[in-house]
């Protein structure tokens, strides 16, 4: 699939500056099979603010990241062999390009997925390492750390991002593992009591629609963090079911637009396509591949800023995958 489709998909989604950012993004990015689109679901009309891509370590090789974008060069290298311990824990990582940036030199986000079943205490360090390589400061990493302590045992932080381009370096921490009481009681330990009470008032309602929730807490330096996030994933099965009972409330809430519910509603789907060979991103001159792009939502994140005001966001998954299916005779 290339890159000059997706407005023909999420039409109701990508508005002109939007398109344009792709465009350029397809000038220097190297191929890749998948993607993330990250869309803002209010009453704005640009709801397109992310593109991400997921590369495992070979197809990170690829993309020459060092050169690239020297920032992440420290824990390109790192993850690449010269530390056994990050190599070893870190499945795969996320690019994340704004759509607000208009330089492509600006480096994009960075989140890293930790094998699952990791220790507490090796995700502990495997976090603070990841901050250390991206020269996050001092007083952040200690942040983190004090919110990493308070985490009960069944906590499982799988997924760390890095906002690079941003001032102070935005640090993520994205934490599973936990049902929504769990939830109420981290945020209640890492001193978000503001947190708890705007996340219980709402918590009967998201849980409703939502099979398993992710906390998504930034460490900032020196202080409590001033937001935070709950990842809101459907079940594997009845997926449709999931999704158009949360879009639903999400715009009884005021929180999503008719409209961009009712395009996310007809983005998942299963249908032949060609994607180019060279280059995913070449649109001037594509060389096609048969295949299938499946699509797909792939959570619903609510965010809440301290003074209540609550946005929330969808995440949209595509790949290609090579094998046509065939009907047995």
């Amino acid at each position: 699939m290339c890159i000059k489709d997706l407005p023909i998909f999420l039409e109701a989604l990508v508005d002109s500056r939007a398109r344009r950012r792709l465009e350029n993004l397809a000038a220097v990015l190297p191929t890749v099979d998948g993607a993330i689109l990250e869309c803002r679901l209010g009453g704005d009309p640009g709801a397109l603010v992310g593109f991400s891509a997921a590369l495992c370590h070979s197809e990170a090789r690829a993309w020459s990241l060092p050169e690239r974008w020297p920032a992440l060069g420290p824990f390109f290298n790192a993850w690449q062999g010269l530390d056994r311990q990050m190599n070893g824990a870190v499945t795969h990582i996320g690019l994340e390009f704004d759509m607000d940036v208009d330089s492509e030199r600006a480096p994009p986000s960075l989140f890293a997925s930790l094998r699952r079943g990791l220790p507490g205490s090796e995700q502990c360090e495997l976090a603070l390492r990841f901050a250390k390589l991206l020269d996050c400061p001092s007083a952040q990493i200690a942040s983190a750390a004090r919110i990493l302590d308070v985490l009960p045992a069944s906590a499982q932080v799988f997924c760390l991002g890095c906002m690079v381009s941003r001032q102070p370096r935005a640090l993520r921490l994205n934490i599973g593992g936990l049902n929504a009481d769990a939830i109420l009681e981290c945020l209640t330990a890492a001193g978000l009591i503001w947190a708890r009470v705007a996340f219980e008032a709402r918590l009967r309602a998201v849980s409703a629609w939502s099979h398993d929730l992710v906390l998504v807490l930034d460490a900032v330096p020196g202080t409590t963090p001033r937001h935070f996030g709950i990842e809101c994933f459907g079940a594997d099965c009845d997926g449709d079911v999931w999704w158009r009972s949360g879009l639903d409330w999400l715009v009884g809430a005021g929180l999503c637009t008719a409209s961009k519910r009712e395009a996310l509603l007809r983005w998942p789907g299963d249908i032949p396509c060609t994607i180019p060979v060279t280059s995913w991103l070449d649109f001037m001159n594509p060389q096609p591949r048969a295949g299938r792009l499946v699509k797909a939502i792939n959570h619903i994140k609510l965010s809440c800023r301290q003074g209540g005001d609550w946005d929330a966001k969808a995440y949209l998954t595509y790949s290609h995958e090579d094998k046509v299916r065939v009907t047995p005779a």
